[in-house]
């Protein structure tokens, strides 16, 4: 009798750590967190975070001069929030918006359309065999576009349908970057509101087009090559497919290896002291931002996530690991401080302070030291369903299911 009940003793005590064992093999967590969390809905809830820079538009959201700018895509409605006026009206799904000074650009696919800031419509352009475009800067003079082929399309943003100017690939300087151990050259475009770069053995690789008025900037060669925007005055890297660039500071180039890197002048590579280790140390670079003298890293870690070309890993909530905020200082180039957080998640960076989201709750917390400032709810939260954060000069906005929830001082 004693036997078997030492074998049933033994059976369980198997069965139990076998059962630890796959669960934090396949989830990264230990059985009592992973219940909880699967029980709670995390692994059904998402959150798609955006921190866009000035003339940068969000998922749904834009920001000029004081005034916010929201779309519904049920209604298929944009807004002015602070009047709580509908200013434009589709008749199709919008799929991304931007503004600048005068105008609002908006995407249903392969057509964009453009509209003074009280309604009034002045072009439209349909762009050739074309399925996807996103914005990525709306400046005064042009507007810059991705395409779904990762060609760039640059427009008059006075009015689309008229002609851009197309000699952009002759002015440019070169930098060459180590990037996973290889030698890569980054060639620099300086234009009036952005700066591109060319990732590319030769700026051969790349041909400017005009088309219809507007030009397409496009990559004619077999190698791997890409092209960043990064906007002139404050040297961010503008758009959310993301590698090794970060921007462009004080004429020096950033970027990240397996640590991040400075770059003035052709093989002059200097490691950013401290500089930590995103990739080794389990913190893949999900993105960065700049505010103030400091360039702002973050690193996010998902058991389901990890990805060791720097793109931006993801997952749900449940997944989520933890993160590290980096502080570099752009005067001396060295990192000043470090946040390693285990709760709640990263929704947006400054140079004063930074804010994680948890169980419906905005936490803000001062970085000097660390310690928290406050809390707030938002209202209509619950777990199982997908979210879109964006961060916007003051306000964070959070949208479920496409519409509105709920909006957040800073």
């Amino acid at each position: 009798m004693k036997k078997k009940t030492l074998s049933l003793v033994f059976l369980i005590v198997l069965l139990l750590s076998g059962t630890a064992y796959l669960t934090k093999m396949w989830t990264g967590r230990n059985v009592l967190d992973f219940l909880l969390k699967k029980c709670r809905g995390y692994y059904e809830t998402t959150l798609r975070i955006c921190q866009p820079v000035e003339r940068e538009g969000g998922f749904h959201t834009a920001y000029l001069n004081g005034r916010y700018f929201y779309y519904d895509n049920e209604s298929r409605k944009i807004y002015d929030y602070a009047a709580h006026k509908c200013i434009i009206e589709a008749d199709r799904e919008i799929r991304e918006f931007c503004v600048n000074s005068d105008s609002i650009f908006y995407s249903t696919g392969s057509e964009i359309y453009q509209y003074r800031l009280d309604g009034t419509r002045i072009a439209k352009i349909v762009l050739p065999d074309e399925e996807d475009i996103d914005f990525v800067y709306a400046g005064d003079e042009n507007i810059y576009c991705e395409g779904y082929n990762m060609d760039l399309y640059i427009f008059p943003a006075k009015n689309i349908s008229e002609k851009v100017q197309s000699d952009i690939l002759k002015n440019n300087g070169k930098r060459m970057v180590e990037i996973d151990g290889e030698k890569e050259d980054i060639y620099l475009i300086n234009m009036p509101e952005v700066i591109l770069g060319l990732r590319t053995e030769s700026p051969g690789d790349f041909k400017a087009v005009d088309e219809q008025g507007y030009i397409r900037i496009y990559n004619v060669s077999e190698t791997d090559s890409e092209i960043y925007v990064m906007a002139a005055e404050t040297g961010e890297k503008l758009g959310y497919h993301d590698k090794n660039c970060i921007g462009i500071f004080n004429e020096e180039l950033y970027f990240l290896d397996d640590r991040i890197y400075r770059l003035t002048d052709r093989n002059q590579r200097f490691e950013v002291e401290d500089s930590p280790l995103y990739i080794r140390n389990g913190f893949p670079y999900s993105k960065s931002v700049r505010d103030g003298k400091h360039l702002i890293i973050l690193g996010e870690k998902y058991y389901w996530g990890l990805n060791p070309d720097g793109i931006a890993p993801s997952g749900t909530v449940g997944d989520y690991l933890g993160s590290k905020i980096c502080y570099v200082n752009l005067e001396n180039k060295k990192v000043e401080k470090q946040y390693e957080i285990d709760k709640g998640q990263v929704i947006c960076m400054f140079e004063k302070q930074y804010a994680v989201f948890e169980d419906g709750e905005v936490i803000f917390y001062r970085t000097e030291d660390g310690k928290m400032i406050k809390t707030d709810k938002v209202e209509g939260y619950k777990t199982g369903r997908e979210y879109e954060i964006e961060v916007f000069h003051g306000k964070i906005f959070f949208f479920c299911n496409e519409k509105l929830l709920d909006v957040i001082e800073m």
